[in-house]
This record gives structure tokens, sequence and C-alpha cells, in this order.
């Protein structure tokens, strides 16, 4: 197979393949987990503009403003809150075939894979945050910059001016990378705006102007929304801290659970790269950047492995690619090689799983840690023996293929995991740091009870004592809320009430009924043991630290009390 060209016969049928697993996998069940506190004060602010309502400091006015619009269109749920991360998580999965000519055909297509299947990649494209779209703007904004499309240019400039703070840190990471890329001498992308006159930098600020007016705008459904872009500028630096505790080893722990398969490869296609050195390293340069950005993120460091991920993905596909172009993949000895390796890894992963799931006997367990071990061991010495008694080739290309094959394995494993489609919504290490257990089961209840006093949903004041979180005010957005500090006398706080259990009085238990529920969980990571992480690897539980809520409602609102009044 030649490195610059893919049979057609071949190559669509793969790339659909790919790009409609990766639609599948980051916009099935889009809803099936209640919005975090982070998520639902953006999606607060969309549901604002839907009303033709000024939101309040809104830094991310690109996903303001289209989701906006979607609720105005299709109503406001989870699931059309998150539809604009995902379009964009989606359409960046697609990005490796618009850089076919750099990357080569069988490196861009093996990247359309990579990309497709990555968990990382689709943890954040499966909730509201900052990191999707200012991604997607800056592959766009080098792509146009390359292929010279400046009213493009400008429309990518606009997306990450108007994609919050790491818009900004992602525009300043890029010309870092940028001018790290002159350094050697190589003309930067940049240079090409200058080598056609001020008139291309002129389209490129005037298309950046009007797309900042339409989206910074609201698409000119709230004008005064024109400052958005300098929130987000304003607030870069309010989130910075240095990461303390567990935490601050999450990002680390996520490339080994979520990643391995980009670090194996991609630190061997890395080795590649820097082969020519000056070619890429303004990917270098802006991957590190927003890595190290990221990491001071106290609430969101998980999320740095986006930002690092796509460069092991680069890396990793040429690889591959020079992989499979320097001879048929596949000979007699080399399948052997393939066939022997794949067997025992196999084996090697049963053994972990025995050994991260049933620790009730200790000796059972340090049992399969020796096999595990034993098995690896002889792996290694069959290496050794085939590259010295026959041929490193066979050696190498047997043992990377069916390395290659195994860890992609746990690659889609981890993607089905990330993507919530595994029974229960398990805890994964991208999700929020607080999640939001049963906010659906809230709203249900709420809507529940005005049906039977009005028909209808939720049209009545709610006050929330004691709680104050805006994943809270998402669920109750078709309430007025309103928040109080303390209790007060119960007549005056109206029909419905929540609480935490701690504010419950006698007077407020004689005048209304309460059920209890848990509201969110927290993974309490400073108490976990390596037993819990090695059975979280393969289960995806985590002990948690929960809040619970008390829901309250006036005891004359149900039906058997309005028949047999006290």
């Amino acid at each position: 197979m030649d490195d610059q060209q893919v049979r057609p016969a071949v190559a669509i049928p793969l790339a659909l393949l790919f790009a409609v697993a990766g639609g599948l996998l980051r916009f099935s069940h889009l809803g099936s987990m209640p919005l975090a506190d982070a998520e639902a004060l953006q999606a607060m602010a969309a549901h604002s503009l839907a009303a033709g309502i000024k939101p309040a400091a809104v830094t991310e006015g690109f996903y303001v403003s289209l989701t906006g619009l979607f609720f105005w269109l299709f109503g406001s749920g989870e699931s059309i809150a998150r539809l604009v991360p995902a379009m964009a998580g989606w359409a960046f999965s697609l990005v490796p075939a618009l850089f076919r000519r750099q990357l080569g055909d069988v490196a861009s297509l093996v990247l359309l894979g990579l990309f497709a299947f990555d968990p990382s990649l689709i943890a954040v494209s499966r909730s509201v945050n900052d990191v999707v779209l200012p991604l997607l703007s800056t592959s766009l904004l080098v792509y146009a910059l390359i292929s010279e499309r400046p009213r493009f240019a400008g429309f990518a400039l606009a997306m990450a001016m108007l994609g919050g703070p790491m818009g900004w840190l992602s525009l300043a990471g890029l010309g870092l990378g940028l001018g790290a890329h002159s350094l050697f001498k190589q003309k930067p992308f940049a240079a090409i705006v200058v080598d056609h006159g001020k008139k291309q930098g002129l389209v490129i600020l005037l298309s950046a102007s009007i797309s900042i007016v339409a989206f910074g705008g609201g698409l000119y459904i709230q004008p005064a929304m024109l400052d958005v872009p300098f929130n987000g500028l304003a607030s870069i630096f309010s989130r910075f801290s240095l990461p303390t505790g567990p935490t601050m080893f999450l990002p680390g722990l996520g490339l080994v659970f979520y990643e391995l398969f980009a670090l194996v490869l991609g630190i061997c296609g890395i080795s590649l790269l820097s082969k020519n050195s000056a070619r890429w390293f303004w990917l270098y340069a802006f991957s590190l950047f927003m890595f190290i950005a990221t990491y001071f993120q106290p609430e969101q460091n998980t999320i740095a492995l986006a930002w690092i991920t796509p460069l092991l993905l680069v890396g990793g596909s040429m690889f591959v690619a020079e992989f499979l172009t320097v001879r048929p993949l596949f000979d007699r000895e080399t399948l052997g090689m393939f066939i022997f390796s794949m067997v025992v890894l196999v084996f090697m992963g049963l053994n972990y799983l025995s050994a991260a799931l049933a620790q009730v006997d200790p000796s059972v367990t340090q049992l399969r840690w020796t096999v595990m071990i034993g098995s690896f061991t002889m792996l290694a010495a069959s290496l050794v023996l085939v590259t010295y008694g026959w041929s490193f080739s066979v050696a190498w290309r047997g043992l990377i293929s069916a390395l290659a094959v195994f860890l992609f394995a746990v690659n889609i494993n981890a993607a089905w995991s990330v993507s919530h489609l595994r029974a229960g919504n398990t805890q994964e290490l991208t999700d929020a740091t607080i999640r939001i257990t049963d906010g659906n089961v809230l709203k249900t209840q709420l809507e529940a009870v005005n049906a039977w006093n009005f028909g209808s949903g939720l049209n009545e004041r709610v006050s929330v004592v004691g709680a104050d979180s805006p994943a809270l005010l998402w669920q109750l957005r078709d309430s007025s809320v309103k928040f109080l500090p303390g209790m007060s006398n119960p007549e005056d706080l109206g029909d419905i009430i929540i609480t935490n259990p701690d504010m419950v009085d006698e007077q407020l238990e004689k005048a209304y009924r309460g059920q209890g529920f848990i509201w969110s969980s927290e993974v309490a990571y400073e108490a976990l043991t390596f037993s819990d992480w090695l059975k979280w690897s393969v289960s995806r539980n985590f002990p948690v630290n929960e809040q619970r809520l008390i829901l309250w409602i006036k005891a004359d609102r149900f039906i058997d009390r309005q028949n047999n009044p006290e």
C-alpha cells in the first residue's frame, strides 16, 4: 500500500465507517446524565437567550448563541444542551481528512479511525465545556491558513475568540507554536497572509468581525452581548491554581487508563516526526502549552488529555502508516509471531481482570499477578529469541501488530465507557468532579405534583433553602426559583421547598410532606486505595460522598389531604 495513495474502493468505505462510528459514540444518549454545575451555567445562559433575555456573564458566546437557537426551535433539555459540543466533537473527528496532503493518504485514514474512537476526544464531545470548540476552531484556522482561505480563517478565528477562556488560550498556544516553528527557518503559516499582501489580512479581520457580531451578539438577538469575547479573555486567569491532593495526578492516570494506545504508538510515531522536527515543532509547542494551561485548572484538569491526545494520535498514525507501507503487513513467519503475541496478551488481560475483580482471596490474587508477570516475561524472551535466532523484522512487526490490535480493543472499550453507553452511568475520570445524580428525578416529581393541580408542568415558585447550585437552577428552569440562605417561616416560602437534610424542623414537617433523594455525588479520591483503582479500571465504580436534598410539598396539595382535610 503506497503512503501517497489509497484506492478509493478501500478509502471511502473505511472513512464512512469511521465517520458513522464517531458520530454514534458522540450523539448517542446525550441526555443520559444530568447537567453538572459547570455545564448548567452555560446552558442557563442559552435558555435565557432563547427566552429573549440577555444572559449574565457569558464567556462562551458561540455555544450560547447556537444552543439558544436550538432551545428556541426544539425546547430545552440535556440532549439539546450538549448538541453543540457533540457536533463540534464530531466535526473535529473528521479534521484529519482536511490534512491528507500533509499526512499522506494512509496516515490521514488511520488518524480518522483513531480520532473516531479516542476516549478523551469522545468525553469532551459529550459535555458542555470550553475545550471542544477551541480544539475545532484552532485546527480549522491552521487549515484555512495553509490552504489560503482568508474568509474561512476569519470565521475560525472568531470561533476561537468566542470559545471562552480556553479559546483565547488556544490562540495564544497556536501563536507560540507558530513562533517556535519560525525559529527553524520554516515559513510559518501566518506568513502566508503577508505573502499575499495586506488584502488577505483585511479579509480575515472583516470575516472575524462579522462572525463575532453574529455569534457574540446571540445571532443578532441580543446585540448587547458584544462584550462576550472580552468576558472570556478577562476570565482566563480566574480559574487557575495549583492542583493539590490526589486530583493532581488525575491527568497522568487518565493517560494510562484511557490513552494507552495513543501513548505506545504515539511515542513511537513522535520519534518518526522528529526526523522532520521543524515541520511539526509548532504542534509540539501548541500541545504542550495547552496541556499545561488546562492542567492548572483543578476543576477540569483531566480535560487536559484532549489537548495532548491529538499530538499522540498524529504520531501514532504516522507510525502505523510507515509500518504498513514499508512492506506487506504479514508474511507467514510474521503472522505466526502475531498470533503467538496476541494469545499471550489476551491471557495477560484475562489475568488482570481476575486480579482486579476477585480480590477476596489474597493468595488467588497473588497467583494471578504472578502468572501475568510470567506471561510478560515469556513474551519478552520470545521476542529476543526470534530477533537473534531468526529475524528482527519478523519479531518486531509481529509483536507491534498484536500490541496495536490488543490496545485498540482496550481503547474501544474505554470509548464505550466514557460515552456512558455502559449500563449504570458509571464514573469516569473525565466526568465533572461533582456529578448530579437525581436531577431528572427531581424535575419529574415536580411536574407530577403540578399536574395534579394545574394539569401541566412547572408553573409556580420554588424556594431553595441552603443549596445554591447552577445544576439545581437548570432543573427548575421552568419555575420561578428563589434561593435562600436559611429557613424562615414555612408559610412564607410557598408550596414547594427544597432543603438540605440538616434544615428540617418540626414546623416544616407538620405542614409539608418531604421526599429525600441523592442530589449529587463526589468521588472520595483521598480515600481510594490501590485495590479501588484496580476495580474501577474494570467496573468503573468508585466510592463516593453523596449530598442529599429533601423535596417538601405542602400537605394540602396531595389528593388524600384534599379529600380528607384535617
